[in-house]
């Protein structure tokens, strides 16, 4: 099933071409550094002309395809700045909220229905948080990375980078969007296979952390983009494309990236939303649940039996996913592995987490300060494998990061903010799987994408910090307003997705 090309979106520049552009002078700058700065400067200068002239000449369209794509790209300046990527989408989102400032005085009650008013609700706890526990010296920043100023600031971005895609996405752009999400995404999975293979371990231009191969050791790496560029991949093919040979053989050439990618969270997922995609176009709801859960416990049970050892050591990591004093007798081999131990780090972790949570329920511990020097030229793990574990697992606990979305809320916010954050997941995510049943052909497609869309960041809760995730709130922007818009999408079915 594919989305047709319609009416055509209204812009000026087009901020997808205007990205690209973008990204080709930003990524010739990074290449040309090493040999002359001066060049690489006069490149730079032309792609920071460029972006002002997006912003003051494009229409919202413009900035606001920019926008999305620009946060998910996290782009950084040559010798590894990272944290400019941080500044790109806030400034951009900016200028949106400013051009749009008369829709803050005639929102419709629509807009204020029970999803966007329990996410409003938890923006409202996590923004008094922030400033009810600042601690100046975290807030102010510091040499050693992680801090609390910069936690902060990304959860300020993400709460204007939310504001202004929710203000700016117009519902003639909606077919276009979902198209260049799955060329974007094409892209990210074609040059992380081709890093994986060919053992490239990092690209500058990016983030160098997401872009980077994480070689735990010998045996054991990861890199988090392919596997997170696979799933979007397969949300695609599960919503929008027919069940054909090529349809299987692109499911298969997916899995493995999955397998090269080393990713445990996007492992799970593919089987989960691989399953779920299948409940949603034969309408099992209530019958898929139960086989969820069923499925949960005899995967559980496989990973703690010899089977495992069946499996190449290359991708074992994949298939270890409790801590190392789960694996006993037969197992025991496997305690020592980087994943058993990334796995008894997370346990230990929320483990102290919870007992903090016990003591402060309602107002939450707040962002600290991390104690370690952390050497952030270092590639992949390096920078953590080198501070002792105690210490990093007290840094990670200062610095909000507990590798799982509940427990993080939970802890820095409070027991309320958790559950706010939790109605309005599991909220939406019931909307947008009753619009797959309300709705066939193209607009079911649209809404199965974007259940499962958040099937998938329900998944990575239990792992990672999605509330830290810029690229989470993007999503959320546009399925939020998708959502409030889903009678006037069917009104013009024929003429936008048609």
């Amino acid at each position: 099933m594919r989305i047709k090309e319609g009416a055509k979106p209204n812009y000026n520049l087009n901020g997808f071409n205007v990205l690209i552009l973008f990204t080709a002078l930003f990524a010739i700058a990074q290449l040309v550094y090493p040999f002359s700065s001066t060049s690489a400067l006069s490149l730079l200068i032309f792609a920071f002309i460029l972006f002002t002239y997006l912003l003051i000449k494009g229409n919202t369209n413009d900035l606001f395809i920019f926008l999305f794509f620009t946060s998910i790209m996290r782009i950084v300046l040559p010798n590894n700045f990272r944290e400019v990527s941080l500044f790109f989408p806030v400034l951009i989102g900016s200028v949106i909220i400013a051009k749009n400032s008369a829709k803050f005085l005639s929102i419709k009650k629509l807009y204020f229905n029970s999803v966007l008013f329990l996410l409003l609700l938890f923006f409202f706890a996590i923004s008094f948080q922030l400033f009810y526990h600042v601690q100046l010296p975290g807030f102010l920043g510091s040499q050693t990375g992680n801090t609390g100023f910069l936690n902060r600031w990304n959860l300020i971005n993400n709460i204007i980078v939310f504001a202004s895609i929710f203000l700016g996405f117009n519902i003639n752009v909606l077919n276009y969007l979902i198209e260049r999400i799955n060329t974007f995404y094409i892209f990210v999975f074609a040059i992380s296979m081709l890093m994986l293979l060919f053992g490239v371990n990092k690209i500058p231009l990016f983030n160098t952390f997401s872009w980077t191969v994480v070689v735990e050791n010998e045996s054991s790496k990861k890199m988090i983009i392919a596997g997170a560029a696979s799933i979007m991949l397969l949300c695609y093919q599960l919503a929008f494309k027919r069940r054909t040979i090529f349809w299987l053989g692109s499911l298969v050439l997916i899995l493995m990236g999955v397998a090269l990618s080393g990713s445990r969270t996007a492992f799970l997922s593919y089987f989960l939303l691989a399953l779920f995609g299948f409940l949603i176009y034969h309408r099992f709801m209530v019958r898929g649940i139960l086989v969820l859960f069923l499925s949960s416990g005899i995967i559980a049970a496989l990973l703690l039996s010899p089977v495992v050892l069946l499996i190449p050591e290359k991708y074992q990591r994949l298939f270890v996913i409790f801590p190392s004093e789960f694996y006993t007798g037969e197992l025991a081999q496997l305690k020592a592995s980087a994943a058993a131990k990334s796995s008894s780090f997370r346990y230990e972790m929320w483990a102290k987490a919870f007992e903090k949570i016990k003591q402060h329920p309602f107002m939450g511990e707040g962002i600290g300060i991390p104690k370690a020097q952390y050497d952030l030229t270092a590639e992949g793990m390096a920078a953590f494998q080198k501070i002792d574990s105690k210490v990093l697992i007290e840094d990670f606990m200062n610095s909000g990061s507990l590798h799982n979305t509940f427990v993080s809320i939970a802890y820095i916010f409070g027991i309320p903010a958790l559950v706010l954050f939790l109605a309005f997941i599991f909220t939406l995510f019931l909307k947008t799987y009753r619009l797959t049943q309300i709705y066939s052909g193209e607009l079911k497609a649209v809404y199965g994408f974007f259940t499962l869309v958040i099937l998938n960041y329900l998944i990575q809760t239990f792992i990672s910090d999605i509330h830290n995730s810029m690229e989470f709130y993007v999503f959320m922007a546009v399925i939020i307003k998708t959502v409030l818009l889903a009678p006037k999408l069917a009104e013009e079915k024929e003429g936008s997705l048609t």
